[in-house]
């Protein structure tokens, strides 16, 4: 058996490391100055806005884990989801991090009460609201979930201030023709 077969080149590992260690700071580069860019453009707004949904962000190499088939006298304990908002909030795009804590609805003898698909009833204890922080100063993992999400924060600025002129439109119509 050949030895030269079963050497690892570790010089054109390096190589190849630092070739995408450049590409992918090179790609950061660029969605830092994206962000940059949607400050200036979001500027010329006088308003604060939250998107209202909540963001996840994906962790490369996470694998997806399959459905849990729960058995009804199951007694599970409070858990807690951390999710983030993104918003433009005094000439920043920034986003808090959100830590819900949640309990399973159960009966009257203890039982998680289970839905369709197996799937247990949840409730809503409370929110732990983080202070917003400027996305340029996040990990590159929140990063990329802005990136990500930025084209619905900008089409939920764009449709809530077109909503807001229709109203102030209606309301001045009654208010002229009175």
């Amino acid at each position: 058996m050949n030895n030269e077969a079963h050497r690892y080149d570790i010089y054109n590992a390096i190589a190849q490391l630092e070739e995408a260690t450049t590409n992918h700071n090179a790609t950061f580069d660029e969605a830092n100055k994206i962000f940059s860019d949607t400050e200036k453009g979001l500027s010329k707004i006088n308003s604060d806005y939250w998107y209202p949904y909540p963001l996840c962000p994906r962790f490369h190499g996470t694998p997806s884990a399959p459905s849990i088939v729960l058995p009804q006298n199951l007694h599970l304990q409070p858990f807690t989801v951390t999710t983030y908002q993104l918003g433009y909030i005094s000439g920043r795009l920034v986003i808090r991090q959100v830590n819900s804590e949640y309990d399973y609805e159960r009966d009257a003898w203890g039982n998680v009460l289970i839905g369709p698909y197996y799937f247990p009833y949840t409730k809503k204890l409370n929110d732990d609201v983080r202070d917003a922080v400027p996305v340029a100063d996040c990990s590159r993992e929140l990063r990329v979930m802005v990136i990500e999400n930025l084209p619905m924060l900008l089409e939920f600025v764009r449709s809530s201030i077109a909503t807001h002129t229709q109203t102030l439109n209606w309301a001045l119509g009654n208010i002229r023709s009175a």
